[in-house]
């Protein structure tokens, strides 16, 4: 008898080796506008030879980071080198020609005015630059030890036709804003410190309070995106000229487990420009001035304002009192019941707009760290006063006086067992003084008013 293989066998097979096939070619066969294709991480040194200008810049990469050798020993910006990496590595042309399908003289390349040599693994690979293209905004290319020209796309090359200026680090100080353990702000007249404590900063000069988790947090991301708009002078032998032998401003930052320390000293400020140098080094840099400007702040932006803090959910109960008024509201499986003077239903929402008032209730200024006469502020006897009903205690706030700053209308304010004496803007007070009709149905608040 014969044995024949099943049908679906054969299929299978079939199909295992077609997807093998087309797996294999796609994977081998190089593309014929493939310029270069090596490891990146096996690229260690970059020459980048301008024949016009005579510039040669030479980069070499050692513990990881890139150094430029020549023309200067700069710092230079290690993301715009990676992606001069991260490109040559897989380097890939819009068109390749065969030989003698162009002639070198005809796209520049006999005497080309730009090369770009890199080494991988001990061998040298070198880019060799020509002429624009007629059409588009493209370049003739080739590699030094092939025939074949190549069409690359003008965008491309831009990532390799750096000078040595342009590849200088601009960033004045160089961190990530998690590092940040201690941050200091020095000026003439006083000190602002501020200190991470278990991912919670506090300021600890010139008072202890809470911090500003948000406004330190994007100062500190300003300061990481500080970049130089000139250099202005390598190895300055006199920094007072610039305002930096006592400046009027540092910032000053410690960083990491070991307590690293950076700083940034500014100096004068001359039409659009601040001057600025490192702590400790004397390259002096040419800032914009608004951007210098931007992270000169005072201790008000840096602490907490945030004064009446609670969660939605924790609120069971609240008391309002103001003149003759005196509610109680009580929360009731997801409902608000008005207590006194009298026990109704509330109307939908009113209750939650008191509470959307008070809610991270941020103060306008600080006027007192702690006040043992409350009468200059009308707080002895308040005007208004609030109370939330928590799930784990109360708080409470007090308003008193009202008054005008910075030509805003204010109020005085304190929160119960906080020594602080802060303004918040009159609307609180305004949108806070409700009787109790405001918080029934219109028919229950015609009855009452029959009453």
């Amino acid at each position: 008898m014969k044995k024949f293989i099943p049908t679906y066998i054969i299929l299978i097979l079939f199909a295992g080796l077609f997807i093998f096939y087309h797996w294999s070619e796609k994977k081998e066969k190089p593309k014929d506008t493939q310029i270069f294709k090596v490891e990146k991480d096996k690229i260690t040194e970059i020459t980048l030879e301008d024949k016009e200008t005579k510039e040669k810049v030479v980069l070499k990469k050692e513990n990881k980071e890139w150094k430029m050798l020549e023309p200067h020993p700069w710092e230079v910006d290690q993301e715009k080198i990676n992606e001069m990496v991260e490109e040559l590595s897989t380097l890939e042309a819009e068109r390749a020609f065969k030989e003698g399908e162009v002639k070198l003289e005809e796209c520049g390349l006999k005497e080309p005015t730009y090369a770009v040599h890199f080494k991988a693994e001990e061998k040298t690979h070198t880019l060799l630059v020509g002429k624009k293209s007629p059409i588009g905004y493209q370049y003739y290319v080739k590699k030094e030890d092939s025939p074949t020209v190549y069409i690359l796309a003008g965008y491309t090359l831009d990532k390799f036709k750096k000078s040595a200026l342009d590849l200088r680090e601009r960033r004045i100080v160089k961190f990530e804003v998690d590092e940040v353990k201690k941050l200091a702000l020095a000026y003439p007249e006083n000190k602002i410190v501020i200190e991470k404590k278990d991912d919670k900063w506090e300021i600890t000069s010139p008072l202890k309070t809470d911090g500003d988790k948000w406004n330190i947090e994007d100062f500190l991301r300003d300061l990481k995106n500080l970049k130089a708009k000139e250099f202005i002078e390598d190895d300055a032998k006199d920094l007072s000229k610039y305002g930096l032998d006592n400046p009027p401003i540092k910032i000053e930052l410690w960083l990491g487990k070991d307590m690293a320390y950076k700083g940034v000293n500014f100096g004068k400020t001359e039409e659009d420009i601040v001057y600025a140098c490192r702590a400790g080094l004397n390259t002096v840099y040419g800032l914009d001035k608004d951007k210098a400007e931007k992270l000169r702040k005072d201790l008000f932006y840096f602490r907490n304002k945030v004064m009446l803090s609670f969660s939605f959910e924790d609120v069971k109960g609240l008391v309002l009192s103001w003149d003759k008024f005196n509610m109680e509201f009580e929360k009731k499986e997801e409902k608000w019941i008005m207590k006194k003077p009298e026990e109704k239903e509330t109307k939908e929402g009113e209750v939650e707009n008191i509470l959307w008032t008070v809610k991270e209730l941020e103060a306008s200024s600080f006027e007192a760290e702690e006040a043992k006469d409350l009468k200059p502020y009308g707080l002895d006897k308040p005007q208004l006063t609030l109370t939330l009903k928590l799930k784990d205690g109360e708080k409470t706030l007090y308003i008193g006086k009202e008054i005008k700053k910075d030509d805003e209308e204010r109020v005085y304010a304190k929160v119960k067992d906080k020594p602080q004496i802060f303004t918040v803007q009159k609307y609180v007070l305004d949108d806070l003084k409700k009787k109790p009709e405001d918080f029934l149905e219109k028919e229950e608040k015609k009855e009452t008013q029959e009453n």
